[in-house]
């Protein structure tokens, strides 16, 4: 009998970084990605499946400790300067 983690589908996103440029879907470690390189800034139009409204980037909890994480790497980084 499969488990439930097994039937269970990653989330994927859609992220708006410009009016006419849609990245995705994407899925959790692509956007990591994605914002380390910071290429997303956090406070983008986001969707996720069905992909039929858009929210802030920031309303989705996990991708919002993304940003909260970069921000903190950032602060760290600056302070070994």
């Amino acid at each position: 009998m499969p488990t439930k983690a097994s039937q269970t589908t990653p989330r994927t996103y859609k992220i708006r970084i410009t009016p006419d440029r849609v990245l995705g879907p994407l899925d959790m470690d692509r956007v990591k990605q994605l914002v380390a390189k910071g290429r997303i800034l956090g406070d983008e139009p986001t969707a996720i499946p069905p992909f039929a409204s858009w929210s802030p980037f920031a309303s989705y909890p996990e991708l919002s400790e993304l940003r909260s994480e970069e921000h903190t790497s950032e602060l760290q980084s600056r302070e070994t300067i």
